[in-house]
C-alpha cells in the first residue's frame, strides 16, 4: 500500500506505477483500492496502491500514457471476457506501446456479447490523438467483434 507519508488525495497529480502516465487524482476509495485519474481528455481508473506522488512538471510533460519499448509487440490485444474497468488500462498501454513501436496498423479483439467492451473501445479510439482511423473487421475475419486501429 502507499507509504504513509504519501497519502494521496483528490486534486493531487499522481503517476501509475510502470506505465510512466501521470494525470489528476479525481475520485478515490481507499477501501476498495480504487481511484480515478484524468490524464489528458481521459478518465483513467486504477489501483490507488499502484499510484505514485507525480510533480505539476511530470504531469505537464506525460499527459499520455508513455511506456517502455517491447520488443516482441503483439498486434493483436485480446480483452474478451474482461470488464471495461479492467480493460481500460490494457488499451491504452497497448495503443501506447504500439504507437511507440511505430507500428501502423493493430486489432483489438472485444468480441461481440453485451457490446460494453465495443464500445469502450469506441470511446477511447474518438479521444486517442495517434488515432488515424479505427473500423470493424470483416465480416470473414470477425466482423464487429474486432476494431482495427490505424496510427497516425
Amino acid at each position: 500500500m502507499q507509504d504513509k507519508n504519501h497519502q494521496l488525495k483528490v486534486g493531487d497529480y499522481a503517476s501509475i506505477k510502470d506505465t510512466n502516465s501521470a494525470g489528476v487524482i479525481e475520485e478515490i476509495n481507499i477501501e476498495k483500492d480504487k481511484a480515478v485519474l484524468t490524464i489528458g481528455s481521459l478518465k483513467i481508473k486504477a489501483r490507488y496502491s499502484e499510484l505514485q506522488p507525480a510533480k505539476k512538471q511530470e504531469y505537464e510533460s506525460l499527459k499520455y500514457f508513455k511506456h517502455d519499448i517491447v520488443t516482441d509487440q503483439n498486434y493483436r490485444l485480446d480483452i474478451r471476457g474482461k470488464r471495461a474497468d479492467e480493460a481500460e488500462l490494457d488499451i491504452l498501454k497497448f495503443l501506447d506501446s504500439s504507437n511507440m513501436n511505430g507500428i501502423d496498423r493493430v486489432e483489438i479483439l472485444h468480441g461481440k456479447g453485451t457490446g460494453a467492451l465495443k464500445q469502450l473501445v469506441q470511446t477511447i479510439l474518438k479521444e486517442y490523438k495517434y488515432v488515424k482511423n479505427y473500423y470493424y473487421a470483416n465480416i470473414e475475419s470477425g466482423g464487429d467483434g474486432i476494431t482495427i486501429v490505424e496510427f497516425k
